[in-house]
């Protein structure tokens, strides 16, 4: 078998590493900022110390920083305990880079044996081109390119687990250990991957045609590959804090900055005790509280919280702007973070701003188009079950639009579906009328609602 690339899978390939590249150049004016400071420091006292300590907030997923400690290489004389710029790292965002082409060749690949070469290809090519993806490996030290990575290897299991379970053969028994190894491996990337977890896992419980028996099977196996992939980082949070954590615990801080009790500050209530057991029995008994005293406050944070979720892309760019356009960000909470992101003036920061809100509402456009044209499965199945995991999600805790990248990896393969088909005439030709029907109108629906909350709607 060679390992080269097929051509139709090369030219998207070295596209997005160009782009990729490229964007290198603008790392060194980007400051650290936000979690990125987290992952720097977490990395270097791994590769200096050999060991992870927790942030003064909580724990942090591990993969992100053992990946920022392997990209850092030995440590110099001339190496700065906390240097001004990200771009300090070069060989941190050649790490990230390889974790986002790598995921585009997964799902390339997915899309090719799903839906056919011309879908594999757009697939390839909406990935290599988007900017979001491009400026999260390039730019930043964050975590968004191995999540995306850990996405992708899920959805390509997901999909083989659910061709297995049709066969009267063992063949699902290492299509479920690859998808439990791959969801294992997104909670250790980001606390999101619970999320992606609970969509996938569902999605084979609920696919119809196959016994209960054989489902519960796979489900089953699966779920004891994730536990005993982030069982080594639960006994250690066990261990330090008494807690069986297998992510980290700042969705628990969010979940108390942001929803605390009227007239009450978040940030005050967390200083009345510090241990993690005691900050996560708060956000617990906080979501309690939100949905039985203070209900009306909570819909009307929701709101605000789903404008925020489907609304301009805010962190990045405002990373951007503060290196490129001299602007200074608004950090004394989230929501007033991104209402002063909510449109940049004119700059680098607002130029990227508009290039990843335009191509969400193209891409997620078209994602919702190819997912009525794909018909039912697995993969739609865990697609549709995870974006509401993430509305609801995001509408009762903490939102922001880059939150909606845990959906890439899913909405990849269906929106290479829909450009394939979009662009063939000989492929909407035999299409079923009805479905390409439902396909344009679901595409124009997404389309023109994502293109009011992103790019015509005041911030919150």
């Amino acid at each position: 078998m060679s390992l080269r690339p097929p051509r139709w899978l090369l030219r998207p390939l070295l596209a997005g590493l160009a782009l990729r590249l490229a964007a290198l150049f603008l790392a060194p004016s980007v400051p650290i900022l936000g979690d990125s400071m987290a992952y720097v420091f977490l990395g270097r006292e791994l590769r200096d110390q050999g060991r992870f300590s927790d942030p003064e907030g909580g724990v942090r997923p591990p993969l992100e920083p053992a990946l920022v400690a392997l990209g850092l290489g030995e440590a110099t004389a001339g190496d700065p305990i906390e240097p001004g710029v990200c771009g300090a790292f070069p060989g941190v965002y050649l790490v990230q880079i390889v974790a986002d082409l790598l995921a585009l060749v997964l799902l390339a690949r997915l899309a090719m044996r799903l839906f056919g070469e011309r879908a594999g290809a757009a697939t390839g090519w909406l990935h290599a081109l988007l900017p979001s993806a491009v400026l999260y490996a390039s730019t930043v030290v964050m975590a968004e390119s191995v999540a995306l990575l850990c996405g992708a290897a899920a959805v390509e299991r997901l999909q083989a687990l659910d061709r297995a379970l049709s066969l009267r053969t063992r063949a699902w028994l290492p299509a479920a250990l690859g998808l439990g190894a791959a969801l294992g491996a997104g909670l250790l990337a980001k606390e999101l991957g619970m999320l992606v977890a609970l969509a996938g896992l569902l999605a084979v419980l609920l696919r119809p045609g196959v016994s209960v028996a054989r489902r519960a099977a796979g489900c089953g196996l699966a779920c004891l590959t994730l536990l005993a992939v982030t069982a080594p980082w639960a006994v250690r949070n066990l261990e330090r804090h008494g807690l069986l954590l297998p992510t980290g615990s700042f969705g628990h801080v969010s979940v108390v900055v942001d929803n605390a009790p009227p007239g009450e500050s978040g940030w005050l209530l967390l200083q009345q005790d510090k241990s993690l057991a005691a900050r996560i029995a708060l956000s617990h008994d906080i979501l309690r509280r939100e949905l039985f005293e203070y209900p009306a406050l909570t819909a009307q944070r929701a709101l605000a919280r789903l404008r925020m979720l489907l609304g301009p892309e805010a962190a990045l760019p405002a990373w951007l702007a503060s290196g490129f356009d001299g602007y200074q960000a608004d950090a004394r909470s989230n929501l007033l973070m991104v209402r002063d992101a909510w449109h940049l003036r004119p700059g680098v920061g607002r130029t990227a701003q508009l290039l990843a809100s335009v191509t969400s509402v193209l891409l997620f456009a078209c994602a919702a188009a190819g997912l009525l044209l794909a018909g039912p499965g697995s993969l739609r199945r865990a697609t549709l079950l995870l974006a509401v995991g993430l509305v609801i999600s995001s509408a009762l805790t903490v939102a922001e639009a880059r939150y909606r990248l845990a959906l890439l990896p899913f909405a990849l393969p269906f929106a290479g579906l829909a450009v394939a088909t979009l662009l063939d005439p000989a492929a909407r030709a035999a299409a079923d009328p009805r479905r390409m029907r439902s396909a344009r109108r679901a595409g124009l629906i997404t389309g023109a609602l994502l293109a009011v909350t992103i790019l015509t709607l005041p911030p919150p």
